[in-house]
């Protein structure tokens, strides 16, 4: 005689099941807090004395959307539109430090506090306008992008973590660098002798020179094709184009 076999099935209490989804509702708001309505965005502008530099810093608390473009006023003027969580925490200060016109753009209190504090959602957004004259000397450093930069003919340095960078109408002095994300250039007018750095970890590098562009060009990658365009790349000037997953492309239009 084949042995009986009894098949038994469990049913969550009624009250049990409602206690755990009283539980999951609990946690759900306690890591998920309530969002506000957006602040209104805040701005700060200074003058410039002539070739005084511009230094624009964006703590990695923020995720910024960072774009830059010139004016014909001889000042700076920078606008931060906050939203998210956290909006209201986005503080925007500008002074004169050590000769150059210092902005920074931070998150106060900083949204890492508390158990809950890495979730991503906690940062919040910023989207920030810059204006500088096209012949500024400018840094911008922000860890969190992106970053688009257009008409700056002056030195010009961009740091960056997560993010791409974009650059149109840049002069020959240029230091480009992220980690994650594409780097493209446009060079619009030769300024003076070349000094050209660009370089990212993952993404690929394309830079754009005009006709009759000339320098020493240093081109690698890892993971990718590299491609010289330059008929001519003799010259006193040099050119750095790294990158370590992606191509390399150096084009003259």
């Amino acid at each position: 005689m084949a042995p009986l076999f009894v098949r038994r099935s469990f049913r969550v209490r009624p009250a049990l099941r409602h206690a755990v989804i009283a539980l999951g509702l609990a946690l759900l708001a306690f890591t998920s807090p309530v969002r506000a309505a957006d602040p209104q965005p805040i701005a700060f502008g200074h003058s410039l004395a002539h070739g005084q530099p511009v230094i624009v810093d964006v703590t990695d608390d923020i995720k910024a959307d960072v774009h830059v473009t010139t004016w014909n006023r001889p000042s700076v003027d920078i606008t931060v539109a906050p939203s998210g969580h956290y909006a209201d925490a986005v503080r925007l200060s500008g002074s004169v430090e050590n000769g150059s016109v210092a902005v920074h753009v931070i998150c106060s209190p900083s949204p890492h506090r508390g158990a809950f504090g890495w979730l991503n959602f906690y940062r919040p957004k910023a989207r920030i306008d810059l204006r500088v004259p096209a012949s500024a000397t400018l840094s911008v450093h922000v860890i969190n992008g992106p970053i688009t930069v257009d008409g700056v003919t002056g030195d010009l340095q961009v740091t960056l973590v997560n993010g791409p960078i974009v650059v149109t109408g840049a002069g020959t002095q240029l230091y480009l660098t992220t980690t994650n994300g594409p780097v493209e250039a446009t060079v619009a007018k030769i300024t003076g002798q070349p000094d050209i750095t660009i370089s990212t970890t993952n993404g690929p590098v394309d830079l754009f020179v005009p006709k009759g562009f000339k320098a020493k060009v240093h081109a690698s990658t890892v993971f990718g094709p590299v491609e010289n365009n330059l008929t001519d790349a003799a010259g006193p000037g040099s050119v750095s184009l790294e990158t370590v997953n992606g191509p390399v492309t150096i084009t003259p239009q």
